[in-house]
């Protein structure tokens, strides 16, 4: 990644030094991608328990968090602010890897299963208590929200033996 005067910070300053990205505007060369165990297809999460449901969610964000440490692209406070007050559109590509015993997903189960995914790279996300009541949680601030007007999110699965159960997760 460059990082020379001028280059600009990828998650900061995406188009360059003292331009302003707007809604439409892609950022150039901010790529980051990390590594997590692939979650299970929709169908499979439809069968856990409300309990159940909220550990495994759990378990993906601490994975996530994990991930994105370990390849050294968590946006700062500051880069969570600046996505805040200049949004702009992220492509974000889910590559879910197969061999083995772990088998190809029909798109709709395979899209459905990364669904908590995909809320979990947003900026905020909103959840709700036991008891109904509705609180906003800071997601890991990659996406200002994850309608179709801010992200471009695509999915595929690839044969990988080697690479088998496992999902690349990719944000430019």
């Amino acid at each position: 990644m460059n990082t020379a005067p001028g280059a600009g910070h990828p998650v900061t300053d995406p188009v360059g030094v003292g331009a302003s990205p707007t809604h439409s505007q892609r950022p150039t060369g901010a790529c980051f991608s990390f590594t997590i165990k692939a979650p299970p297809s929709q169908n499979e999460q439809k069968k856990w328990s409300r309990w159940e449901a909220k550990r495994r969610r759990d378990e993906l964000v601490f994975e996530m968090r994990q991930a994105i440490n370990a390849a050294g692209c968590m946006p700062s406070s500051h880069d969570r602010l600046k996505l805040f007050m200049n949004p702009w559109k992220r492509v974000v590509k889910f590559t879910r890897y197969t061999g083995g015993k772990v088998k190809v997903m029909d798109k709709g189960n395979f899209i459905g299963g990364l669904k908590a995914c995909l809320d979990e790279l947003k900026l905020t996300t909103w959840k709700t208590t036991e008891h109904g009541q509705k609180y906003e949680r800071q997601g890991f601030g990659f996406l200002f929200d994850d309608s179709p007007s801010w992200v471009c999110d695509m999915y595929d699965q690839q044969e990988d033996k080697s690479r088998a159960g496992q999902l690349l997760i990719e944000i430019q």
